[in-house]
């Protein structure tokens, strides 16, 4: 696989082409460039006299005195021009030949993968695009089952730029494949074409046929379906992750009634696109919603349902020779079983889109703003902080429950994302609120949440709410207790990386906040009373949203030394 770091480590100033697949168009009011991520307008005379021949220049691939004296541009003026130019990604460096062995019959594809090269591995400025293209062409792809489907999605893949695309007449031919490309198998995807209703029944299960065959060769199989009124894509059976074919033929029985409407030319073009679409997803890394879902499109009316492939009751394979002993147990399993996240094999992304890399990345400081709330910087957070008092005390509690070992340097970035206690993913899912007595922090009200980005505490209300309605449920002592400490799991923004595993993961953070709130409490020779429950009104004191973000935990602090009336 080719990628930028193979084709040359010292760009020469010849190798600077415009990037492929843009349409640069000269304007009255400018140059437009369009194709990148965003449309550019290059404004003034220099963009729309100078650029031009500059792009002309370049993609001859002349030396840079020659474009200096036909410009009549000065070493510094050229380097001034070309900067923002590369910066943007209009110029990329591209070495003699290496365009013309990825692009190679492939004009649409590499032009898409130009304009988009950052969202597939490259940076502006290079020709990042090879990436996104050697993935393609190193994919390998074997079709199998309905003939009429396989090949119209084979000639789309090809034209696609997919490298390696086979047509299996049967199982034993998809066998045959795959042990050709025994080596790649982790860049293999198998696809097969049915009926969604089997014309002969009693005709042995090519589906579990093939499953077989690629759980042997660790290549996932892809399920793509043709029905009388409806076109199904789905599941990806995967060995240890997916339920098996067999749980999955139990599972369409109630689907098995008699259809007698003939399959239209429509439908295998649709279900061909969508097979093919499916597949692009898997080697470019996309999101794919499919994985261990039947997703089934209804014709005419374009209606879409999804289905869970799960493991039924009695099987041994698919539960490791243990299945659940009852009907409550069963229930139990197949909800661990639909919050397991996918293999990091699964499916076959080959090229990981950058825009989701940095999608992910993000939930890692995505906050909400609160951006007309009052604010101040963490007590104690700065040495010119005076003895400890209970605002230093909470304020450094609710630090090391959710907040970072390292905070912003004099330029505002951050030097470090390592956090006190441990994250799932690091998204940080634990969020921590604070309710008071009057007067505790220099800011209104007596609800305040811990801001871990800004290392900052804000004012969640201006009222005053009394301890006791913070108390409400909770079975602990008023009189005992002089602040409350509450976790909560932002569950959206878990779940924007991982999905249903995200209630899972929100209950192993909130334990490894709690146990962290118990070490560093008692570090500073507090008391700390968790509560066994709480009132459901607690949501609205707090104002957080329900749907997005939920109560884990609670516990009373007793400040030693403080007065303990309860206000």
């Amino acid at each position: 696989m080719m990628t930028p770091s193979d084709v040359t480590s010292e760009p020469r100033f010849t190798d600077l082409k415009v990037r492929a697949g843009l349409a640069v168009v000269p304007t009255r009011h400018g140059l437009i460039v369009e194709g990148g991520r965003r449309r550019r307008l290059l404004r003034g005379e220099a963009a729309t006299k100078i650029l031009p021949q500059l792009f002309q220049l370049m993609d001859a691939g002349r030396e840079k005195a020659d474009v200096q004296t036909t410009l009549g541009l000065t070493d510094r003026q050229l380097d001034q021009a070309l900067r923002p130019l590369l910066a943007d990604g209009i110029l990329v460096y591209a070495p003699p030949g290496t365009a013309a062995r990825s692009e190679q019959g492939l004009t649409e594809s590499a032009s898409f993968f130009a304009r988009n090269a950052e969202e597939y591995g490259g940076r502006p400025g290079d020709d990042g695009h090879l990436a996104g293209l050697a993935g393609l062409t190193a994919a390998r792809i074997v079709l199998a089952g309905r003939r009429d489907l396989a090949h119209l999605a084979a000639a789309d893949l090809r034209e696609s730029g997919l490298g390696h695309v086979s047509v299996a007449a049967d199982s034993a031919s998809a066998a045959r494949l795959l042990g050709d490309q025994a080596e790649q198998a982790s860049r293999c995807l198998v696809v097969y074409f049915e009926d969604a209703v089997p014309k002969d029944v009693d005709a042995p299960d090519e589906l579990a046929v093939l499953s077989r065959i690629c759980t042997a060769a660790g290549a996932p199989l892809l399920r793509c379906a043709l029905g009388a009124s409806d076109v199904e894509v789905g599941p990806v059976f995967i060995s240890g992750y997916t339920a098996c074919v067999e749980c999955f033929r139990l599972g369409q029985q109630d689907e098995t009634e008699s259809k007698t409407e003939p399959h239209t030319e429509t439908a295998v073009g649709i279900l061909a696109g969508l097979a093919v679409t499916e597949i692009l997803a898997s080697v470019t890394g996309a999101v794919s919603g499919i994985r261990r879902r039947l997703v089934r499109l209804a014709l005419p009316d374009w209606s879409t349902e999804s289905f869970d492939v799960v493991p039924d009751r009695d099987c041994r394979s698919c539960w490791g020779g243990q299945p659940p002993n009852d009907d409550a147990s069963y229930a139990a399993e197949v909800s661990e079983w639909r919050g397991e996240p996918p293999p990091p094999e699964a499916p076959i992304a080959i090229i990981h889109a950058r825009a989701e890399a940095e999608r992910l990345t993000a939930l890692q400081t995505q906050r909400a703003s609160f951006p007309s709330s009052p604010r101040q910087p963490r007590p104690g957070s700065t040495t010119e902080q005076s003895a400890p008092t209970i605002a230093v005390t909470l304020g450094a509690i609710m630090n090391r429950i959710a907040g970072y070992q390292e905070l912003a340097d004099p330029s505002g970035e951050r030097t470090s994302l390592r956090r006190w206690a441990p994250s799932g993913g690091n998204v940080a899912s634990v969020e921590v609120f604070a309710v008071t007595r009057p007067g505790v922090f220099d800011l209104p009200g007596t609800v305040f949440k811990y801001d871990d980005v800004g290392d900052q505490i804000v004012a969640v209300r201006a009222d005053e709410i009394p301890l006791a309605a913070a108390l409400a449920g909770t079975g602990l002592a008023c009189d005992a207790t002089d602040a409350v400490l509450v976790l909560t799991a932002a569950t959206a923004r878990l779940a924007g990386k991982y999905e249903s595993f995200a209630w899972r993961l929100a209950h192993l953070d909130a334990g490894c906040a709690a146990t962290q709130l118990s070490l560093v409490a008692t570090h500073h020779g507090l008391t700390v009373r968790f509560a066994g429950g709480w009132d459901p009104g607690l949501a609205d004191l707090l104002e957080i949203e329900p749907d997005r973000q939920v109560v884990t935990a609670v516990a009373g602090i007793r400040l030693a030394g403080e007065d303990m009336s309860c206000h």
